[in-house]
Protein backbone atom coordinates (compact mmCIF):
# COMPACT_ATOMS: atom_id res chain seq x y z
CA UNK A 1 0.00 0.00 0.00
CA UNK A 2 2.81 2.27 0.93
CA UNK A 3 4.48 1.05 -2.41
CA UNK A 4 1.31 2.56 -4.49
CA UNK A 5 0.78 5.52 -2.62
CA UNK A 6 4.61 6.79 -3.30
CA UNK A 7 4.26 5.57 -7.01
CA UNK A 8 0.89 6.83 -7.37
CA UNK A 9 1.98 10.63 -5.75
CA UNK A 10 5.04 10.58 -8.30
CA UNK A 11 2.43 9.87 -11.55
CA UNK A 12 0.21 12.20 -10.57
CA UNK A 13 2.83 14.88 -9.89
CA UNK A 14 4.02 13.76 -13.22
CA UNK A 15 1.10 14.62 -14.87
CA UNK A 16 0.41 17.33 -13.54
CA UNK A 17 3.78 18.87 -14.39
CA UNK A 18 3.59 17.46 -17.81
CA UNK A 19 0.36 19.41 -18.58
CA UNK A 20 1.52 22.52 -17.00
CA UNK A 21 4.44 22.47 -19.26
CA UNK A 22 2.27 21.72 -22.49
CA UNK A 23 -0.27 24.24 -21.32
CA UNK A 24 2.86 27.24 -21.19
CA UNK A 25 4.37 25.71 -24.47
CA UNK A 26 0.85 26.12 -26.40
CA UNK A 27 0.90 29.98 -24.37
CA UNK A 28 4.01 30.49 -25.82
CA UNK A 29 3.33 29.38 -29.30
CA UNK A 30 0.19 31.69 -29.28
CA UNK A 31 1.94 34.46 -28.44
CA UNK A 32 4.86 34.18 -30.68
CA UNK A 33 2.48 33.26 -33.79
CA UNK A 34 1.01 36.34 -32.60
CA UNK A 35 4.00 38.22 -32.96
CA UNK A 36 4.69 36.77 -36.11
CA UNK A 37 1.38 37.91 -37.79
CA UNK A 38 1.72 41.45 -36.44
CA UNK A 39 5.31 41.65 -37.80
CA UNK A 40 3.62 40.58 -41.15
CA UNK A 41 0.64 43.07 -40.76
CA UNK A 42 3.73 46.00 -40.26
CA UNK A 43 5.50 44.69 -43.43
CA UNK A 44 2.69 44.53 -45.41
CA UNK A 45 1.63 48.47 -44.54
CA UNK A 46 4.91 49.20 -44.88
CA UNK A 47 5.44 47.91 -48.55
CA UNK A 48 2.31 49.22 -49.12
CA UNK A 49 3.31 53.06 -47.84
CA UNK A 50 6.51 52.13 -49.64
CA UNK A 51 4.65 51.76 -53.38
CA UNK A 52 2.54 54.49 -52.39
CA UNK A 53 4.74 57.49 -51.96
CA UNK A 54 7.02 56.01 -54.82
CA UNK A 55 3.98 56.23 -56.81
CA UNK A 56 3.22 59.63 -55.83
CA UNK A 57 6.73 60.81 -56.63
CA UNK A 58 6.86 59.52 -59.83
CA UNK A 59 3.82 61.37 -60.71
CA UNK A 60 4.37 64.79 -59.26
CA UNK A 61 8.02 64.38 -61.37
CA UNK A 62 5.79 64.10 -64.47
CA UNK A 63 3.22 66.42 -63.96
CA UNK A 64 6.34 68.44 -63.06
CA UNK A 65 8.08 67.62 -65.83
CA UNK A 66 4.64 68.04 -68.35
CA UNK A 67 4.63 71.61 -67.20
CA UNK A 68 7.99 72.64 -67.84
CA UNK A 69 7.70 71.52 -71.34
CA UNK A 70 4.77 72.66 -71.51
CA UNK A 71 5.52 76.42 -70.76
CA UNK A 72 9.04 76.44 -72.71
CA UNK A 73 6.61 75.74 -75.62
CA UNK A 74 4.29 78.13 -74.73
CA UNK A 75 7.39 80.45 -74.76
CA UNK A 76 8.96 78.97 -78.16
CA UNK A 77 4.73 80.13 -79.21
CA UNK A 78 5.73 83.45 -78.27
CA UNK A 79 8.79 83.61 -79.82
CA UNK A 80 7.34 82.89 -83.07
CA UNK A 81 4.41 85.37 -82.85
CA UNK A 82 7.42 88.29 -81.88
CA UNK A 83 8.81 87.27 -84.83
CA UNK A 84 5.85 86.76 -87.07
CA UNK A 85 5.80 90.77 -88.14
CA UNK A 86 9.56 90.86 -89.16
CA UNK A 87 9.20 87.89 -90.99
CA UNK A 88 6.11 89.03 -92.78
CA UNK A 89 8.43 92.45 -93.07
CA UNK A 90 10.93 90.45 -94.43
CA UNK A 91 9.28 88.57 -97.51
CA UNK A 92 7.82 91.55 -98.45
CA UNK A 93 11.50 93.28 -98.66
CA UNK A 94 12.37 90.18 -100.43
CA UNK A 95 9.91 90.91 -103.18
CA UNK A 96 10.74 94.71 -103.36
CA UNK A 97 14.33 94.34 -103.34
CA UNK A 98 14.27 91.41 -106.12
CA UNK A 99 13.78 94.05 -109.11
CA UNK A 100 17.07 95.50 -107.74
CA UNK A 101 18.37 92.39 -107.74
CA UNK A 102 17.62 91.34 -111.02
CA UNK A 103 18.43 95.09 -112.38
CA UNK A 104 22.51 94.00 -110.70
CA UNK A 105 22.33 90.74 -112.87
CA UNK A 106 21.17 92.56 -116.02
CA UNK A 107 24.06 95.54 -115.53
CA UNK A 108 26.74 92.54 -115.26
CA UNK A 109 25.98 91.17 -118.59
CA UNK A 110 26.03 94.30 -120.16
CA UNK A 111 29.70 94.70 -118.64
CA UNK A 112 30.62 91.58 -119.52
CA UNK A 113 29.64 92.04 -123.11
CA UNK A 114 31.08 95.53 -123.38
CA UNK A 115 34.69 93.86 -122.25
CA UNK A 116 34.41 90.99 -124.64
CA UNK A 117 33.44 88.39 -121.80
CA UNK A 118 30.01 87.03 -123.41
CA UNK A 119 31.79 87.41 -127.11
CA UNK A 120 32.91 89.08 -129.93
CA UNK A 121 28.80 89.12 -131.16
CA UNK A 122 27.53 90.46 -127.77
CA UNK A 123 30.62 93.24 -127.89
CA UNK A 124 30.07 94.36 -131.52
CA UNK A 125 26.33 94.40 -130.75
CA UNK A 126 26.42 96.21 -127.08
CA UNK A 127 29.29 98.76 -129.08
CA UNK A 128 26.75 99.42 -131.48
CA UNK A 129 24.31 100.09 -129.42
CA UNK A 130 25.55 102.90 -127.83
CA UNK A 131 27.17 104.17 -131.49
CA UNK A 132 23.39 104.54 -132.08
CA UNK A 133 21.76 105.27 -128.91
CA UNK A 134 20.15 108.75 -129.10
CA UNK A 135 22.16 109.76 -126.59
CA UNK A 136 25.57 109.05 -128.77
CA UNK A 137 23.08 111.33 -131.36
CA UNK A 138 23.08 114.28 -129.40
CA UNK A 139 26.65 113.93 -128.29
CA UNK A 140 27.78 114.02 -132.10
CA UNK A 141 25.48 117.02 -132.88
CA UNK A 142 26.99 119.30 -130.04
CA UNK A 143 30.16 118.60 -130.49
CA UNK A 144 30.46 118.44 -134.03
CA UNK A 145 28.23 122.13 -134.16
CA UNK A 146 30.50 123.49 -131.46
CA UNK A 147 33.95 122.63 -133.71
CA UNK A 148 32.33 123.93 -137.18
CA UNK A 149 31.33 127.46 -134.80
CA UNK A 150 34.70 127.49 -133.76
CA UNK A 151 36.05 127.13 -137.32
CA UNK A 152 33.96 129.68 -138.47
CA UNK A 153 34.68 132.30 -136.27
CA UNK A 154 38.62 131.48 -136.38
CA UNK A 155 37.85 130.96 -140.45
CA UNK A 156 40.05 127.81 -140.52
CA UNK A 157 36.52 126.13 -141.31
CA UNK A 158 38.55 124.18 -144.14
CA UNK A 159 41.89 124.01 -142.92
CA UNK A 160 43.44 120.76 -142.09
CA UNK A 161 42.91 120.90 -138.34
CA UNK A 162 39.72 121.25 -137.98
CA UNK A 163 38.97 118.26 -140.41
CA UNK A 164 41.69 116.21 -138.35
CA UNK A 165 39.61 117.07 -135.16
CA UNK A 166 36.30 115.97 -137.13
CA UNK A 167 37.83 112.63 -137.92
CA UNK A 168 38.95 111.68 -133.92
CA UNK A 169 35.67 113.15 -132.37
CA UNK A 170 33.55 110.42 -133.23
CA UNK A 171 35.99 108.03 -131.84
CA UNK A 172 37.03 109.41 -128.97
CA UNK A 173 33.60 110.03 -128.04
CA UNK A 174 32.88 106.21 -128.55
CA UNK A 175 35.45 105.17 -126.28
CA UNK A 176 34.54 107.91 -123.75
CA UNK A 177 30.83 106.51 -123.98
CA UNK A 178 31.79 102.72 -123.46
CA UNK A 179 33.77 103.85 -120.43
CA UNK A 180 31.07 105.80 -119.27
CA UNK A 181 28.83 103.17 -119.70
CA UNK A 182 30.85 100.48 -118.26
CA UNK A 183 30.99 102.56 -115.15
CA UNK A 184 26.84 103.20 -114.91
CA UNK A 185 26.99 99.33 -115.42
CA UNK A 186 29.28 99.12 -112.57
CA UNK A 187 26.97 101.17 -110.36
CA UNK A 188 24.12 99.02 -110.93
CA UNK A 189 25.70 95.96 -110.44
CA UNK A 190 27.09 96.65 -107.26
CA UNK A 191 23.54 97.74 -106.46
CA UNK A 192 22.55 94.40 -107.07
CA UNK A 193 25.28 92.65 -105.39
CA UNK A 194 24.91 94.43 -102.41
CA UNK A 195 20.88 94.26 -102.40
CA UNK A 196 21.87 90.01 -102.72
CA UNK A 197 23.55 90.19 -99.59
CA UNK A 198 20.50 92.10 -98.08
CA UNK A 199 18.23 89.60 -99.20
CA UNK A 200 20.43 86.72 -97.74
CA UNK A 201 20.99 88.46 -94.53
CA UNK A 202 17.16 89.47 -94.03
CA UNK A 203 16.62 85.32 -94.67
CA UNK A 204 19.18 84.53 -92.81
CA UNK A 205 18.55 86.54 -90.06
CA UNK A 206 14.63 85.36 -89.90
CA UNK A 207 15.92 81.92 -90.14
CA UNK A 208 18.80 81.84 -87.72
CA UNK A 209 15.91 83.65 -84.68
CA UNK A 210 13.71 80.98 -84.89
CA UNK A 211 16.37 78.48 -85.08
CA UNK A 212 17.90 79.77 -82.13
CA UNK A 213 14.93 79.77 -80.20
CA UNK A 214 13.79 76.26 -81.13
CA UNK A 215 17.28 74.96 -80.08
CA UNK A 216 16.77 76.59 -76.66
CA UNK A 217 13.59 75.31 -76.29
CA UNK A 218 14.80 71.74 -77.33
CA UNK A 219 17.83 72.28 -75.41
CA UNK A 220 15.78 72.88 -72.40
CA UNK A 221 12.82 70.53 -73.28
CA UNK A 222 15.77 68.18 -73.36
CA UNK A 223 17.28 68.95 -69.78
CA UNK A 224 14.13 68.36 -68.37
CA UNK A 225 13.41 65.18 -69.54
CA UNK A 226 16.64 64.53 -67.84
CA UNK A 227 15.77 65.42 -65.05
CA UNK A 228 12.79 63.94 -65.05
CA UNK A 229 14.86 60.48 -65.81
CA UNK A 230 17.15 61.29 -62.44
CA UNK A 231 14.71 62.07 -60.36
CA UNK A 232 12.61 58.77 -61.51
CA UNK A 233 15.91 56.71 -61.09
CA UNK A 234 16.37 57.98 -57.72
CA UNK A 235 12.41 57.50 -57.09
CA UNK A 236 12.94 53.83 -57.62
CA UNK A 237 16.50 53.62 -56.12
CA UNK A 238 14.95 54.52 -52.29
CA UNK A 239 12.00 52.28 -53.51
CA UNK A 240 14.73 49.52 -53.63
CA UNK A 241 16.75 50.18 -50.58
CA UNK A 242 13.59 50.85 -48.56
CA UNK A 243 11.61 47.72 -49.86
CA UNK A 244 15.07 45.82 -48.59
CA UNK A 245 15.22 47.26 -45.79
CA UNK A 246 11.62 45.96 -44.98
CA UNK A 247 12.06 42.66 -46.40
CA UNK A 248 15.69 42.30 -44.33
CA UNK A 249 13.17 42.86 -40.78
CA UNK A 250 10.73 40.51 -42.29
CA UNK A 251 13.41 38.20 -42.46
CA UNK A 252 14.57 38.57 -39.14
CA UNK A 253 11.17 38.34 -37.67
CA UNK A 254 11.12 34.71 -39.67
CA UNK A 255 14.33 33.85 -37.75
CA UNK A 256 13.27 35.29 -34.30
CA UNK A 257 9.74 33.43 -34.68
CA UNK A 258 11.52 29.80 -35.88
CA UNK A 259 14.18 30.26 -33.21
CA UNK A 260 11.71 30.99 -30.52
CA UNK A 261 9.49 27.84 -31.76
CA UNK A 262 12.44 25.72 -31.45
CA UNK A 263 13.12 27.14 -27.76
CA UNK A 264 9.60 26.55 -26.73
CA UNK A 265 9.17 22.97 -28.00
CA UNK A 266 12.79 22.38 -26.25
CA UNK A 267 11.51 23.39 -22.80
CA UNK A 268 8.44 21.51 -23.29
CA UNK A 269 10.40 18.60 -24.03
CA UNK A 270 12.79 19.07 -20.74
CA UNK A 271 9.66 19.60 -18.86
CA UNK A 272 8.43 16.65 -20.04
CA UNK A 273 11.33 14.38 -19.46
CA UNK A 274 11.70 16.28 -16.19
CA UNK A 275 7.84 14.31 -15.20
CA UNK A 276 9.56 11.02 -17.05
CA UNK A 277 12.30 10.71 -14.35
CA UNK A 278 10.53 12.35 -11.33
CA UNK A 279 8.17 9.24 -12.22
CA UNK A 280 11.19 6.82 -12.53
CA UNK A 281 13.14 8.15 -9.68
CA UNK A 282 10.42 7.19 -7.34
CA UNK A 283 10.26 4.14 -8.89
CA UNK A 284 13.53 3.49 -7.91
CA UNK A 285 13.50 5.05 -4.74
CA UNK A 286 10.56 2.57 -4.06
CA UNK A 287 12.84 -0.34 -5.59
CA UNK A 288 16.24 0.58 -3.61
CA UNK A 289 13.68 1.05 -0.05
CA UNK A 290 12.17 -2.28 -0.99
CA UNK A 291 15.40 -4.05 -1.18
CA UNK A 292 16.71 -2.43 2.01
CA UNK A 293 13.74 -3.95 3.59
CA UNK A 294 12.26 -0.50 4.34
CA UNK A 295 9.10 -1.83 3.19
Amino acid sequence: MVAAAVIGSAVVGAAASSAAANKASKAQNRANTSGLAAEREMFDISMANSNAQHAASLSLQRQIASMSIGEQRRQFDQVKQVLAPYVTAGNKALQDLRPYQQAGKEALQGQRALIGMNGEGAQSAAIQGLSNSPEMAAYIQQGENSMMQNAAATGGIRGGNTQAAMAQFRPQLLAGMINQQYERLGGMTSLGANTTGMVFQTGASAAAGQANAGMQVAGNIGNTLSNYASGAASSYNALGNQQTALMGNMGNAYSNYYNNQGSIAAGNALAQGQAINNVSGAVGQYAMLKGMKVF
